[in-house]
């Protein structure tokens, strides 16, 4: 029997700045490391949150610039949210190697906005994003 079609992922609107929202996507072997979406005219950037105390920071790249301040940013960002377990969701997050990413594409779907998907890079602790039209 096939696996259902997944539900849509659940970004929680985010006031730089502000305390923050609960059941976030944590980053792998990252602590303190949550996923972000920012839109620039139109486009959907992936970027990352942090907890400073108890309030939002968060980064964002876009042309060679590293966006951070409220200003910068138009002060509202989306987190990705997970509230529950897999047997509540039916679903839940998985981390792969890239060059793995088409493995078990019957039972896995890419984490998708419009035509890009977030990656991390090891070696950096940052996000960039890809094209998935480019693959």
């Amino acid at each position: 029997m096939p696996n259902p079609p997944p539900k849509e992922d659940t970004w929680a609107f985010q006031k730089i700045g502000t305390v923050f929202q609960p059941n976030p996507v944590i980053c792998l072997r990252q602590q303190n490391i949550d996923f972000a979406l920012w839109y620039k005219q139109g486009e959907p950037l992936h970027g990352r949150t942090w907890h400073n105390g108890s309030v939002v920071e968060c980064s964002f790249l876009y042309m060679k610039a590293e966006l951070r301040r409220v200003q910068q940013l138009e002060g509202n960002i989306r987190v990705l949210q997970y509230a529950g377990d897999h047997n509540t969701e039916e679903f839940w997050y998985e981390w792969v190697v890239y060059k793995n990413r088409f493995e078990d594409s019957e039972v896995r779907k890419l984490l998708r906005c419009g035509d890009s998907s977030p990656i991390i890079w090891k070696s950096r602790v940052q996000r960039v994003r890809y094209s998935a039209s480019v693959l």
